[in-house]
């Protein structure tokens, strides 16, 4: 029976792997896409706003405003795109979204490489979303597709071809003390999982009635519901440092399979803290500096891959993802991210860069990829 861990339901490691891949990564954890996360190298628990807010801290649903300074509705993303991809890959989910489906030769053509050691990674997702004041609620679509090389018998080299469909509505809510200090939030999303992993030799991979028979006996659908929990705290001065906590996947979360004879699935619960200053540039702009510790009770995790640093200079009065204009860095155990967003009003744009270790069992190997958000807000506050 295999055993899946992680929110992308796509962890599939045979001991005898050359270089034995997770594609659970941090990233993936989140039900969608998001370019800004990725540039921070996911270090944005002080500092999340907008969409983010849900997985990286629900407690800043709605911002740091007051609530006699917000506005009623505040976003509207209709809809909000996601797009992350290793590079050359983007023409899989091109295909996959006109109509080609993972077993016809379109498709099947652009992970062929897989047999020659590449690894083709691609994804796309759709989130309708909008934030009334304090409370967040939309529908998550998130589709992925990746493929890699099995030299489990270097006799009869195989690929792994993993898809995944996630999808499902998610709400959150936050609160703020009187003072505009302190801040609680919670969220959680009732999310169904489909997916699709496979191993395939030269021969069942030759033709398209041979990928389908396999496609068809290795599909498994699973649901669950997982719940995140936030906080943060804002200090007075000059600075504004802030400390911030947040769980994911609190109690660890239960993927329930449709098919009752296989195991059911557990992402374990992940603990964040933060801490950070977010000093403001006089009238016309932001300075955010986030340090993290992370995946805090998971111990077979290596220390050196629990810490994580941000920096992000924003333009304008607005704050984070909805700054006019925006530069970021991060830092992670896999290397450097970057990226860069512009806010436009209704329209909004952000791009990434990011490494990535999607090594497992203490394997690392690392890609670079890319990752790009659009967004129409129709609300415009």
């Amino acid at each position: 029976m295999r055993t899946l861990l992680g929110l992308s339901l796509l962890f599939l490691t045979a001991p005898l792997l050359a270089e034995p891949i997770n594609l659970a990564t941090n990233l993936d954890r989140a039900p969608w896409i998001s370019a800004r996360a990725a540039g921070l190298g996911q270090t944005l628990s002080g500092n999340a706003n907008g969409l983010d807010a849900y997985y990286y801290n629900p407690a800043l649903i709605g911002g740091f405003r007051s609530a006699k300074e917000q506005p009623f509705l505040t976003h509207l993303f209709m809809p909000y795109i996601g797009n992350n991809s290793e590079s050359g890959s983007n023409k899989i989910i091109t295909q996959q979204l006109g109509g080609e489906k993972l077993e016809d030769n379109a498709v099947s053509n652009l992970l062929a490489p897989a047999f020659e050691g590449e690894r083709p990674y691609t994804a796309a997702s759709l989130t309708p979303v909008a934030i009334f004041n304090r409370l967040m609620a939309g529908y998550t679509y998130n589709s992925r597709t990746a493929a890699y090389r099995n030299d489990d018998d270097p006799a009869l080299p195989k690929i792994h071809i993993d898809q995944r469909t996630l999808s499902g509505p998610f709400i959150g809510f936050s609160a703020v003390a009187p003072k505009n200090d302190f801040y609680l939030g919670v969220s959680a999303a009732f999310l169904k999982s489909s997916t699709v992993q496979s191993d395939l030799d030269a021969t069942a991979f030759a033709t398209r009635d041979s990928r389908k028979l396999a496609f068809e006996a290795d599909k498994e659908t699973y649901e669950g519901m997982p719940i995140n929990i936030g906080m943060h705290y804002r200090f007075s001065g000059m600075l504004k440092p802030n400390i911030s906590a947040v769980v994911n996947d609190v109690g660890s979360t239960r993927f329930s399979p449709a098919d009752k004879t296989e195991e059911t699935l557990i992402q374990k619960e992940k603990v964040t803290l933060g801490l950070g200053i977010s000093p403001m540039l006089k009238t016309w702009g932001t300075l955010n500096v986030m340090l993290e510790a992370t995946d805090l009770t998971q111990h077979e995790i290596k220390t050196r891959d629990k810490f994580r640093a941000s920096t992000e200079f924003t333009v304008g009065d607005r704050f984070g993802a909805d700054a006019g204009l925006s530069f970021r860095l991060g830092y992670t155990s896999a290397g450097m991210s970057f990226g860069a967003g512009i806010n436009l009003g209704i329209l909004n744009a952000q791009i990434a860069s990011f490494a990535e270790d999607i090594g497992a069992d203490g394997h690392r190997v690392i890609e670079r990829r890319s990752v790009l958000n659009l967004a129409i807000n129709i609300a415009d506050y």
